[in-house]
């Protein structure tokens, strides 16, 4: 009776180890199979449709106001900024104006256009812009009610990956926007600092639909001269390299000026006085890069570029800042009139002939904004086919060069110094 039970348990515990074993072949293969489609790669397309099917594209929120934020007035900015986005995810215009008060009104019209021409000059550049990752963050930064409805002020971070870049995440940082909501939760008007709203804005006292259409009409015409121009010089650039003439005295240190640009992109260095709320920290910050970089600060002479404190000082001393060091238009004055020592630079190059650490100017009315390249975009080819740069007010990282909407772009090589 004993080995009767004894064989009767063993076969018990051989049945167990066979049905274990069964199971968790069974386990393995089901594994493998899930991680098999994971791992599965999707193509951009894919990646585009699948992007385009989420509802919002809202990360996080913070909140720095000191007052609660209502979910109607959340709702009127998220639902504007989940259109925008999913404009610029496939380059095709979704219609913005139905989160306004007055769907046919000026300002729903003006939303309407800024949206439209970014979405025409992305879709018109010869690399592909479309998204492939995008998301934001807001950060509510002031709150004002009225009895007619509430005026806030929310940064917003753009996070997002181009098609044609996708191993690259580039950012726009606290981006101004300014939102009036009425008391039904529905947009009366919206200014952005950045792009075409800028450019609208800018050029007209009275919001106005003739004037907007207009202003639409020059910019397209703008935007195709661009295109033009940058085609032949990436031909150009293609058969033939670089060469100049200039000679310098010193070497300039392009890694370390990036490296600089990097570390002090989103905070601000505590040494310099920063000029985000009187005209901007751009240029500051580029100024900065390249004393980094190893570009001693020049206090001599009619042409100066230094900072030794916040004051204007032309004279020829360590004193004070010269308006080179912080003005866009005053550097590039700089940097083709000076002739003794200090920067030694090629000014207005082909811009697929840049280096990390070169400067660029944009701007629509001339050029009013200053960045610093940090890499170089190739094509299939090896071929430079755009720029990443970095830059304060807005502060962008890692943002594609030719993605700027303004018309007017150049390149400042720096090859180093003189003493």
């Amino acid at each position: 009776m004993r080995k009767r039970r004894k064989r009767f348990k063993l076969k018990k515990k051989v049945k167990r180890f066979l049905w274990f074993l069964l199971l968790l072949c069974v386990g393995i293969i089901i594994f493998n199979s899930c991680d098999k489609n994971k791992d599965k790669e999707l193509t951009d397309d894919e990646k585009i449709n699948v992007l385009l099917e989420k509802k919002t594209y809202l990360n996080k929120i913070d909140n720095e106001s000191n007052k609660d934020i209502k979910e109607e007035w959340k709702n009127a900015i998220t639902n504007y900024l989940d259109l925008y986005f999913k404009s610029m995810i496939n380059l095709e215009t979704r219609d913005v104006t139905k989160v306004f008060d007055d769907p046919k009104g000026e300002e729903a019209y003006l939303a309407k256009n800024a949206v439209d021409l970014l979405v025409k000059h992305h879709k018109m550049q010869f690399n592909d812009m479309r998204l492939i990752k995008a998301n934001y963050d807001l950060l509510f930064s002031d709150v004002e009610e009225t009895a007619d409805g509430v005026k806030i002020e929310v940064k917003v971070n753009e996070n997002v990956t181009f098609k044609y870049i996708p191993d690259v995440k580039s950012k726009a940082i606290d981006v101004e926007n300014t939102f009036v909501i009425n008391n039904e939760g529905k947009i009366k008007s919206l200014r952005v600092v950045q792009g075409y709203y800028v450019m609208f804005t800018n050029e007209m006292d009275v919001i106005s639909k003739s004037e907007i259409d207009n202003l639409k009409k020059e910019y397209i015409s703008l935007m195709k001269e661009e295109l033009e121009d940058l085609k032949l010089d990436k031909e150009d650039a293609f058969n033939e390299k670089y060469e100049t003439d200039i000679t310098c005295d010193g070497k300039y240190d392009r890694k370390k000026a990036v490296a600089y640009n990097y570390k002090y992109l989103e905070k601000r260095n505590p040494e310099y006085t920063a000029y985000d709320e009187i005209g901007g920290n751009c240029q500051n910050l580029v100024s900065q890069s390249l004393h980094a970089g190893g570009l001693p600060m020049d206090n001599e002479g009619y042409h100066q570029w230094k900072y030794y404190g916040p004051d204007l000082d032309t004279t020829d001393t360590k004193n004070g800042r010269s308006a080179p060091w912080t003005g866009t238009a005053n550097f590039y004055d700089y940097v083709v009139g000076n002739t003794g020592a200090g920067i030694c630079a090629d000014s207005n190059i082909n811009i697929f002939y840049a280096e990390p650490g070169d400067v660029g100017h944009v701007g629509y009315n001339g050029y009013t904004h200053a960045v610093l390249v940090v890499k170089k975009v190739k094509d299939k080819n090896g071929k430079v086919t755009d720029l990443l740069v970095n830059s304060n007010t807005t502060s962008l990282k890692d943002y594609p060069f030719l993605a700027y909407p303004y018309q007017n772009k150049r390149i400042i090589k720096i090859l180093g110094y003189n003493n």
